[in-house]
């Protein structure tokens, strides 16, 4: 060290690279080497990307030079010139390491792992290439895994402060607060069971409301959107169906709710559609309800979900389809970034159940009725974690896939959604009302309404929309009938 000091008073040029003061880096120009001395307490990754892109117009390498003396760490950067220079001052203790080493621009990584930036050449025929492919994926392997300790805890720590503000006071055991889930169910003239159904993939949680007073008409198999599950405000929904006489079934998807699997990993769409089906098909089957109409009913992400299933099962298996605000086209703020699916992909799945996607906050954007964001917020099932790289992965690929496949649906459908959704583009509704085969399908569109139509909308747009609902409903079950599945 005392070496190179002398070697900069005697030969030195000092030149300013800003205020570098402010940032506790003192700078020294050796012929072709970039000396830097930082403190050791100072931002060391920003002083080096803003030094380092001064200094270097071609490739160039960063090693840092002993131990902090003085408080201080010393680095030297070299560039295709600095070679030369390095053999010519090797005797002043200088470092012999082989330069010029290409890497990416100094940061976060090479100061935290310096060796990645002093590899050995490597006897290949364009050893430069290699090294930056190898130091590239090292820095990203480690990048991925500070990301993936920092967001462990992630789920308990990422809301909103409007939202885990909501969730900190006194949780109630449901929805509708703390009464009896059978007194309230009787209430509404709803019979409610709860049970677990196993599958290969593993155990669904199900519900099911059955009318109380009323006889049964036909059956709706219900999905709910992207983290949630079919208890809390998303029952709403179920009642409503089962007060006009329709025996309504749902399914926790897998990694969702109360179901088995990695908390909302979706990294296979048609497994998960798959395994939720089997549950569905059990029922549809059944003595009881075998010969009554049968529809399927999809909310958001569970939109998507509802139309694998429909192009999985047999052809005219449904009387009918219902969408409220299907994830069929992302919007491009949602869109995963193609460069860090990428990246990703480059440790061969490793990273596919890592929660580290960036967090749109989507919550936020789909609830309208601030009372009702609490109510939702509060739901001790629902995911508050960042997406998985996996489930955004099948997720933009299950949407083009829908896309391409839309003229294969040929059965009657009423697809719904509100012009301000900033969750799903309105657009999903209308290109499958567009392409789709169905002789009888519709479409309804709510001027400034949001995401979710039913749970998140003042009580007046909640109820527009579920008289739709039921006026489709009730009209397809009185035109096609009966009809043995």
């Amino acid at each position: 060290m005392g070496n190179v000091d002398q070697l900069v008073q005697k030969k030195g040029r000092i030149e300013s690279f800003g205020n570098c003061d402010l940032l506790g880096m003192r700078l020294n120009i050796v012929e072709d080497l970039l000396q830097i001395r930082i403190n050791a307490n100072a931002r060391e990754d920003q002083v080096l990307i803003d030094a380092a892109r001064r200094f270097a117009s071609n490739e160039w390498g960063l090693v840092r030079v002993g131990p902090p003396t003085n408080q201080e760490w010393e680095y030297v950067i070299v560039n295709n010139q600095s070679h030369g220079a390095l053999s010519k001052y090797a005797a002043l203790s200088l470092p012999t390491y082989p330069y010029p080493q290409p890497i990416i621009p100094p940061s976060l990584f090479q100061v935290r792992f310096p060796l990645l930036s002093v590899l050995p050449s490597l006897p290949f025929q364009q050893p430069q290439q290699l090294t930056l492919l190898c130091n590239t994926f090292l820095c990203f392997f480690l990048w991925s895994f500070l990301l993936l300790s920092k967001y462990t805890h992630a789920n308990s720590r990422c809301l909103p402060g409007t939202i885990r503000s909501a969730m900190e006071g006194q949780k109630p055991a449901n929805f509708w607060g703390n009464l009896p889930e059978e007194e309230y169910y009787t209430s509404q003239g709803v019979r409610n069971s709860k049970s677990y159904f196993d599958t290969p993939n593993g155990k669904l949680f199900t519900q099911s409301f059955l009318p109380l007073d009323q006889k049964v008409k036909a059956t709706v198999y219900m999905t709910h959107g992207y983290g949630s599950d079919t208890g809390w405000l998303f029952q709403k929904i179920c009642i409503n169906f089962t007060t006009w006489g329709y025996a309504v079934f749902a399914a926790d998807l897998l990694g969702h709710g109360r179901s088995d699997g990695l908390r909302c990993y979706l990294g296979d769409m048609e497994k998960v559609a798959a395994t939720s089906l089997s549950f569905f098909k059990h029922v549809r089957y059944s003595e009881e309800y075998k010969d009554l109409p049968a529809f399927l009913f999809g909310e958001s992400m569970g939109g998507a979900a509802t139309m694998l299933m429909y192009f999985q099962s047999e052809p005219d298996f449904w009387t009918g389809l219902i969408f409220s605000a299907p994830l069929f086209v992302m919007p491009e703020n949602m869109k995963p970034s193609k460069v860090r699916l990428f990246m990703y992909g480059l440790l061969f799945g490793l990273a596919d159940t890592w929660a580290t996607m960036p967090d749109n906050k989507m919550v936020g954007k789909a609830i309208k009725d601030p009372e009702k964001l609490k109510i939702i917020a509060s739901n001790p099932r629902r995911y508050t974690g960042p997406p998985r790289v996996g489930t955004m992965r099948e997720l933009a690929r299950v949407c083009q896939y829908i896309q391409d496949n839309f003229s294969k649906v040929k059965a009657p459908f009423l697809t719904v959604h509100g012009t301000s959704d900033g969750v799903t583009c309105p657009t999903s509704s209308k290109l499958l009302y567009e392409k789709a085969s169905s002789t009888d399908k519709s479409l309804k569109l709510y001027d400034g309404m949001y995401h979710s139509l039913i749970q998140g909308e003042p009580d007046e747009n909640a109820d527009l929309v579920l008289k739709d609902m039921r006026e489709w409903i009730d009209e397809r079950v009185e035109r096609y009938g009966s009809k043995k599945c």
